[in-house]
């Protein structure tokens, strides 16, 4: 098992670690006693519906109320800990993914279901990544530029921060 966790020595929650781990068991262990269709249907069922979990987390709050109002000091743990989801969800991708235009969406969207709700929980991540990661003024410049330059693409971002956060 290889650890990709570890970069820039930045410290992150144990249990994202312990998850990548027990992902990696799981995967092995799966391959070598079932049927691979079958083993990545079961595979599939456990990454996305964990990557749920971990998305909501992440993406709605903090343990003691909205995203927003993080504590300043929390702000580097959630950085490396929504990098180190999104790393082992593109370690992974290519597992589940039968060609190239199921791994980037290229082709139609009705077709992987299980990709496309990958990608999904990931964007989620991306956004929560952002709002976390970016300072509230650079973010508020982006904004006003968006909502400046095209008004369509400043509805939708209001919409997706109301309803993420």
């Amino acid at each position: 098992m290889h650890n990709i966790l570890n970069y820039a020595n930045v410290v992150h929650e144990n249990a994202i670690q312990v998850w990548w781990y027990f992902l990696q068991g799981l995967q092995r262990d799966l391959w070598q006693t079932l049927p691979p269709k079958v083993a990545q249907k079961l595979f599939a069922g456990v990454f996305t519906d964990s990557l749920g979990i971990l998305a909501t987390r992440y993406s709605t709050c903090t343990g003691q109320g909205p995203i927003v109002e993080m504590a300043p000091e929390r702000v580097d743990q959630y950085v490396a800990d929504i990098s180190s989801i999104l790393l082992v969800s593109v370690e992974l991708l290519p597992v589940f993914a039968g060609s190239v235009s199921d791994l980037f969406l290229t082709g139609d969207p009705t077709e992987d279901r299980v990709c496309r709700d990958i990608h999904a929980k990931c964007s989620l991540l991306m956004i929560a990544l952002a709002v976390i990661g970016a300072p509230i003024k650079l973010l508020g410049e982006i904004l006003e530029q968006v909502r400046m330059s095209c008004p369509r693409a400043y509805l939708v971002l209001r919409i997706t921060f109301t309803i993420c956060f």
